[in-house]
């Protein structure tokens, strides 16, 4: 996930506005597609592993060059995969001086490369060739749904065209089977009041989450997601029917105690 670093919002009103519109909108039943339902609900109601993924990458938003990917199971959260990416000649991506855009555009390009692998270096480094190892090692398949918090199906696009310069056709589905996630959300909050940009949705759900702030790093976005899409999925039912903590009441309120604690 392409971006910089995690928005400022006032502690108080900032996060306090949109706990009390969450709070609100999550005071009736959601709805999802019926594709969604189907696709994704049922599978992870039946505890299917490897039926349904979450995927998330870091790349350049200028060439598209993929710089670390993460896949984990939305049903274990086990992670499929995790690493940084080792570029080949194969898979290097060359961009003509018209899309480059000018210096300043280039220069943030460069820093977020370097953010991003000087970050990981503790992540495996992996080529082409080893991503698609890994990946069949993993047992997805060319019928695993993909999620991702995205808006369109960017990331699995992405990853399928680094593996396609390698020789690797056949190992990841097509965009039929990746669900962005972002619509879903919208589709279910007040038009233009809520800012859906991962960190700040996951900053407002799990204000104690030791993940919260950590963004752009591919595997922290994927398990943020995770814990997004178990929410989703707990919206979706009737209100009385839900965990503890998504009762709007209930949520509201130690959401607004913790944003008190914070000036204490």
């Amino acid at each position: 996930m392409v971006g910089s670093d995690s928005p400022k919002l006032d502690p108080k009103s900032g996060i306090g506005a949109l706990t009390e519109t969450l709070a609100m909108a999550i005071s009736k039943t959601w709805t999802c597609t019926k594709a969604y339902e189907r696709r994704v609900r049922q599978p992870v109601q039946e505890q299917s592993h490897r039926k349904v993924v979450i995927i998330d990458n870091e790349f350049n938003p200028i060439t598209h060059e993929l710089y670390e990917t993460a896949i984990i199971d939305r049903v274990s959260g086990e992670t499929l995969l995790n690493t940084l990416i080792v570029h080949t000649e194969e898979t290097k991506t060359t961009v003509s001086t018209r899309r480059t855009q000018g210096e300043q555009v280039n220069m943030i390009s460069h820093l977020h490369k370097k953010k991003v692998y000087t970050r990981g270096r503790g992540l495996a480094r992996m080529d082409v060739h080893e991503v698609a190892k890994k990946l069949r090692e993993s047992g997805i398949t060319l019928e695993t749904v993909f999620l991702a918090w995205h808006v369109s199906f960017a990331d699995l696009q992405l990853l399928r065209n680094f593996l396609a310069k390698g020789g690797y056709h056949d190992i990841l589905p097509n965009d039929t089977n990746c669900v962005p996630l972002i619509p879903l959300f919208r589709a279910n909050l007040p038009k233009g009041c809520f800012p859906l940009s991962l960190e700040i949705v996951y900053k407002v759900m799990f204000p104690q989450s030791e993940l919260c702030g950590l963004n752009h790093r591919a595997e922290i976005d994927c398990r943020q997601t995770l814990r997004v899409c178990e929410a989703f999925d707990d919206f979706c039912e009737p209100v009385e029917s839900r965990g503890k903590e998504w009762l709007p009441a209930k949520f509201e309120k130690e959401a607004q105690r913790l944003i008190r604690d914070y000036f204490v």
